[in-house]
């Protein structure tokens, strides 16, 4: 959401959060240390020395929401929203053919999010210094960037915090950048899933 632009001053703030201590109750597939934050972004314009960015991309899943949905999602509407009921989460894979679709479906998206990112720019693997997931698992990492090598040894996640909001996302991207701010210019692409139904992510440059 970005909530204020400064012409004058070429910087845009983004503030991005995520609440799911509601979401969580009977949640029977997984444990997760999972709570609430909260985070907001300086992205300045070009010309500026600092993060600039450059593209975005999403894929969505369409009618197909795989195992994980919410209720609400399904066309509920607003005002009659009960959370208890239709905020909470149900994971249900049905057979193994089920479980399958839906780690490949995730596949397709998080890696048609990544091409579209690298095509807007006419970039290569190559040419990204980072990229940024949310802490959902290593596990997860090898089958989502099956088909981009280059980018497995690129990755700036921390997977200790188990989460997959676009919170921690924008947490590494600081941190990497505090550790140290690049010498020369540098290509980020950061990633997040929306219930593994919807992947989105920006392509990031950042200007020494």
């Amino acid at each position: 959401m970005i909530l204020r632009t400064e012409g004058g001053q070429n910087n845009i703030l983004i503030v991005s959060a995520c609440k799911a201590s509601t979401l969580m109750d009977q949640f029977t597939h997984g444990s997760f240390f999972w709570g609430d934050g909260a985070v907001a972004a300086v992205i300045t314009a070009p010309g500026d020395r600092g993060l600039h960015y450059c593209a975005y991309a999403e894929a969505n899943a369409g009618a197909d929401w795989g195992a994980m949905r919410l209720d609400h999602g399904d066309g509920v509407p607003f005002a009659e929203c009960a959370p208890a009921r239709d905020l909470k989460i149900i994971v249900d894979f049905p057979d193994i053919r089920a479980q399958a679709d839906y780690i490949s479906g995730e596949k397709d998206r998080c890696g048609s999010v990544i091409r579209a990112l690298l095509e807007a720019n006419e970039l290569g693997e190559e040419d990204i210094a980072a990229l940024f997931l949310p802490s959902i698992g290593k596990n997860r990492v090898p089958i989502l960037l099956e088909d981009f090598p280059g980018l497995r040894e690129k990755l700036g996640t921390d997977f200790r915090y188990a989460h997959m909001g676009g919170v921690d996302v924008m947490y590494f991207v600081h941190k990497h950048l505090a550790a140290g701010p690049p010498a020369q210019d540098e290509y980020y692409i950061a990633l997040t899933p929306a219930f593994t139904a919807q992947w989105g992510g920006v392509l990031l440059n950042y200007q020494a």
